[in-house]
């Protein structure tokens, strides 16, 4: 989650800089040059990851959308509205769903594999069941 903080995941912007080939169009909505920002928040396809998300376990938090300027002011202002005790499981889910459209992306660029925002809320239940035997959540 720190490199999603800092602006520092892979993405099209970051590879740019680094001289390393790209095509840079975001690869969940093809809209738009791909950077950590848009990819986390501004996103259609993961503004609707985390909406079904939130419309499926009835959660009461703001998703990220096009009124944050980064992953960092989502997340922040967000968890001041969570009340305390709810707190870590909210820092828990947050980073389990960026982790999930991270890979969602990846899938995409690597494995030629694109799954809808369905299939993706799938696996974060799937991990969410995980991650409660674990004792994370």
């Amino acid at each position: 989650m720190w490199l999603v903080v800092h602006r520092r995941c892979l993405t099209a912007d970051n590879l740019d800089r680094r001289g390393w080939p790209s095509n840079g169009a975001c690869p969940l909505c093809l809209s738009t040059h791909e950077d950590c920002t848009h990819l986390f928040v501004h996103c259609c396809f993961s503004q609707q990851v985390w909406i079904k998300f939130r419309d499926w376990t009835g959660a009461d938090f703001r998703t990220p959308d096009d009124s944050f300027c980064s992953t960092e002011e989502w997340w922040l202002n967000t968890r001041k509205e969570v009340p305390k005790p709810e707190r870590r499981n909210f820092d828990t889910i947050a980073i389990l769903l960026h982790w999930r459209i991270w890979k969602e992306r990846n899938a995409r660029i690597f494995e030629q594999v694109a799954s809808n925002v369905d299939r993706v809320l799938e696996l974060i239940r799937e991990d969410i069941a995980t991650w409660r035997t674990a004792g994370c959540v």
